[in-house]
């Protein structure tokens, strides 16, 4: 019989691991087991911008999964067939302002000159421009999924909260996000509460951080308003005050979106983790058999920057499993 591998997680790295599994280990079974799909999953409600965002690690590893998966997203963009992925110019200011590890990665990333900050209405301060690929998770997810389920994978809807539920696959894949502080025991992991409102403001063509937590992200159809970074904070519901804090710092950058509807406003929990994303192999027993759980958790506000070079290195260690060439070791 063919492997069977469990990926635990539908959001974009529960879906982008599973994909990158199939095609990596191509005579494998692989199910998706999660009680959420899109556009409920975490990961719906944000802008899908490349940047990494709300997380901890080596910056040599988050430069590494973020370039590949800058590269996939860009070929998502030139393929022309994924909807929701585009190329968008941003800027990030702020009163100092380093030039950030990853700045080999977005296309053009320069320093901004004074004059350009002062015509831009940031004079006094520090800027960076560059070029970069957003991905709308609520588009994305059901393009990856359907070539998900046209390479023969499976989709189970069932809330996890047990390894034992998952006895008789050969391998189980982590992507359980803030989940994984209950279902493996880490309590390294905690909510960074976000809030955004999607408005529609057709005119803002581009990205615009001015930190900490103002920022204006456009997509295809609205404009993303942000925003909030409440670590610790377990609320999923929306909180007004966030909402007049987030409409009246926007407003004060852009003029022009105080005219803008408002099409909704979101909040949820990025899964961030202490010491960064867990992407390895332990072995756990599962119904009374050693199981190797490939853990993939982690990623903070960065999900959609990091996944696909994430998948690439699950898929790795999937296929290390079914060869029989893996020794596995846990850090957590």
């Amino acid at each position: 019989m063919a492997p069977s591998v469990a990926v635990i997680g539908a959001g974009v790295n529960g879906v982008g691991a599973a994909l990158a599994v199939q095609e990596a280990v191509p005579e494998v079974k692989v199910t998706i087991v999660a009680a959420e799909l899109t556009p409920d999953t975490t990961g719906d409600g944000s802008a899908g911008f490349w940047s990494p965002r709300s997380i901890d690690g080596d910056p040599v590893q988050i430069t590494s999964w973020g370039q590949r998966t800058h590269d996939f997203l860009h070929q998502l963009w030139l393929d022309g067939q994924c909807p929701g992925v585009g190329v968008l110019p941003g800027y990030d200011v702020a009163d100092q302002l380093e030039v950030p590890y990853y700045s080999a990665v977005p296309f053009a990333y320069e320093v901004m000159s004074e004059r350009a900050l002062r015509e831009a209405g940031h004079a006094g301060k520090q800027g960076h421009q560059y070029v970069t690929l957003y991905a709308e998770p609520t588009k994305m997810l059901p393009f990856l999924m359907e070539r998900f389920l046209a390479r023969g994978g499976r989709v189970l809807r069932a809330k996890v909260e047990r390894l034992d539920q998952l006895a008789g696959y050969d391998v189980i894949v982590n992507c359980s996000g803030l989940g994984a502080r209950d279902l493996v025991g880490d309590d390294k992991v905690m909510p960074v509460r976000g809030q955004v409102v999607k408005a529609a403001a057709p005119a803002v063509k581009a990205a615009k951080f001015d930190f900490p937590a103002t920022y204006v992200i456009p997509n295809d159809d609205v404009v993303v308003l942000g925003g909030t970074a409440q670590r610790g904070d377990w609320r999923r519901q929306v909180d007004p005050a966030d909402t007049e804090r987030i409409l009246a710092g926007c407003r004060r950058w852009i003029p022009s979106l105080g005219a803008a509807l408002t099409q909704r406003v979101w909040a949820g929990l990025r899964p961030y983790r202490r010491g960064g994303v867990r992407l390895e192999t332990e072995r756990r027993a599962v119904a009374g058999r050693l199981v190797p759980v490939v853990h993939n958790y982690g990623h903070g506000g960065s999900g959609v920057t990091l996944f696909w070079g994430c998948a690439l290195d699950v898929a790795e260690l999937v296929r290390r499993e079914v060869a029989g060439e893996a020794r596995a070791s846990s850090k957590l």
